[in-house]
């Protein structure tokens, strides 16, 4: 990061603001390779004259015609300029030399000041509000020309540390605001106006981030999400972004990414970025950058709890409950969410859901979203809810008699239960007599004599129960006590065989008769040693007949039935005897 920055450009206007004095230097001739004189232009010149070489007697020489120019005098030519006698005299004959012409001395007078230039090398730059900027690797090359004299030297500040000369290639490293200055001097002591570069060094590469956009959590995230990167830099500005998904193609950012084109999965993505002087940043290694994408929808499903039944319907009771699971192997179950029938999916499922408590089909629609929102389709459980309890009965086939609000029964009386249910059908009826518990499978009968309560009641198959039904019945197993009567005393008692046997005279009449406790008497029947089987009646009653006249041995076997045709049997053994 670049904190500094401010700093940076408060530094850059400073610098730019100061300079180094220039050195001062000298005008002077000078003799190059060749032997050729340079002077100064600019300085002033006097000719003298000598008769020795070693320069002793001298005499400077003075004019009579242009005395105002010609101490001193100064040279008009840049570059080559003459110094002339007339007529070229032999040294050794002291003779004009034929054809006649002028001595000359040659004297290059040098006024211009060298030209330096510099050459910024092997960086990158950018101009952005006002200021120059530079990459790293930055080299300043100067140089410096000089077409007459030539140059003796070339001189160079940075930051305003005192000018020195320039011998190779200056190394910028440091990122921070510059000044360079430099100028050149020739032999002859010209000395060029000192010419500036101002410009900063931007080496610091800029600092890029990035943020999910859309559904997330924790580090998974939706296929309709969007990956934004951000870059920062403090001094030329970001340039391009960079990203790259795994080991696959380094591409250029300029919109957020959208994630539906990756697979499903674990991805990483690197990226980093380059400012205007092509300071690149370090790929995002060190920054926690991998996520999973999430496309699938967790994936619901349900149990009904407590009462269910599955006939032409799945039936379920007012106590039936709805559970609602689901599971998601990414990112994990969110919420699930609920609605009744054709109603919207809206309530939040946080524990098993009641049935609307109405007679009839209804159906509970419900999804679930996982915590990156992706949702799964809509899911139906149908139901028919039966609140409604069966309807039972109870009916008797066989002997029963009804008297004093009273049903009589016997054992061989057939009960039967049965009952009806609309919706989810009958599981069972269940039936107690006298506190007997059982469950009804078939006709039973009722053998206990007496009083008898028998409760009931059906259950359908959602355990839907009816309230108890009771009916009370008197059971009534034992036939009617016969009653003989005869209209004469016995006359004796024989025995016979160990057995005593009343003898009665002749002309002896014989009365039956019969009663019963419960439900009373029904018919009556007898037959007479071992005739006809005949019904007691009062117009063919053994006391009618005019049979016991005669001298013999009898047997009269009796038969009574009650109203519930329970049967009873006496045999009457006599004798009817003159003496």
């Amino acid at each position: 990061m670049k904190n500094y920055y401010p700093l940076l450009v408060f530094m850059l206007f400073y610098n730019f603001g100061f300079s180094q004095t220039q050195k001062e230097h000298k005008n002077k001739t000078y003799h190059n390779e060749k032997g050729r004189l340079f002077v100064n232009k600019h300085e002033p010149m006097y000719l003298f004259l000598g008769t020795n070489p070693d320069g002793e007697n001298i005499q400077r020489l003075k004019s009579e015609s242009t005395k105002e120019y010609a101490n001193p005098f100064y040279f008009d030519t840049e570059g080559y300029n003459t110094v002339r006698t007339p007529s070229k005299v032999d040294t050794i004959t002291r003779k004009v030399v034929l054809p006649a012409g002028d001595i000359i001395f040659e004297v290059y007078a040098d006024g211009l000041a060298p030209v330096s230039t510099s050459k910024f090398l092997a960086a990158p730059n950018f101009f952005k509000d006002g200021v120059l900027y530079y990459g790293k690797n930055l080299e300043i090359a100067i140089s410096t020309f000089d077409e007459m004299s030539g140059v003796e030297s070339l001189f160079f500040s940075l930051d305003g540390v005192a000018y020195t000369k320039y011998a190779s290639l200056l190394k910028i490293t440091d990122e921070k605001a510059y000044t360079v200055a430099y100028y050149g001097v020739d032999n002859v002591g010209n000395t060029e106006k000192v010419k500036t570069k101002k410009f900063a060094l931007d080496i610091t590469a800029p600092v890029v981030d990035w943020n999910m956009e859309g559904e997330i959590s924790g580090n998974y995230i939706s296929g309709r999400s969007k990956i934004r990167l951000t870059a920062k830099d403090n001094l030329t500005g970001v340039r391009n972004i960079y990203y790259q998904f795994g080991e696959g193609k380094r591409l250029n950012y300029n919109f957020p990414i959208s994630t539906g084109f990756l697979k499903e999965g674990y991805h990483k993505i690197k990226f980093w970025a380059d400012d205007k002087v092509l300071n690149m940043s370090d790929f995002s290694d060190d920054i926690k950058s991998d996520f999973i994408i999430d496309k699938t929808a967790p994936v619901v499903s349900s149990k009904i709890l407590n009462d269910k039944y599955i006939g032409k319907f799945v039936y379920v009771s007012e106590r039936s409950q709805l559970e609602i699971t689901a599971e998601d192997a990414q990112s994990g179950v969110d919420q699930i969410k609920y609605g009744f029938n054709d109603g919207v999916i809206k309530t939040v499922y946080k524990s098993p859901v009641s049935f609307i408590k109405e007679q009839g089909p209804q159906s509970v629609r419900y999804r679930a979203f996982d915590k990156v929102s992706n949702k799964s389709s809509v899911t139906t459980t149908s139901v028919f809810l039966d609140n409604r309890a069966p309807v039972s009965g109870i009916d008797y086939s066989g002997p029963e008699f009804f008297a004093r609000d009273t049903l009589f029964i016997n054992n061989k009386t057939k009960v039967k239960l049965f009952s009806k249910d609309n919706a989810s059908g009958i599981k069972q009826i269940a039936y107690t007599v006298n506190g007997n518990e059982a469950v009804y499978d078939t006709i039973f009968t009722i053998e206990n004599e007496g009083f008898n309560k028998i409760d009931f009641y059906a259950t359908d198959n959602v355990n839907n129960a009816e309230i108890i039904k009771s009916s009370e019945v008197v059971v009534d197993n034992i036939g009617p006590e016969i009653y003989v009567n005869f209209s004469i005393k016995p006359i004796r008692i024989e025995e016979k065989s160990g057995e005593k046997i009343n003898v009665y005279p002749p002309y002896v009449k014989l009365y039956l008769g019969a009663t019963d406790k419960q439900c009373g008497t029904n018919k009556i029947y007898y037959q007479i040693d071992g005739g006809k089987k005949q019904n007691y009646t009062s117009s063919n009653s053994l006391s009618n007949i005019a049979m016991f006249n005669s001298e013999a041995s009898h047997q009269v076997l009796i038969t009574a039935y009650d109203k519930l045709d329970n049967e009873v049997t006496k045999l009457v053994k006599f004798v009817v005897a003159e003496k």
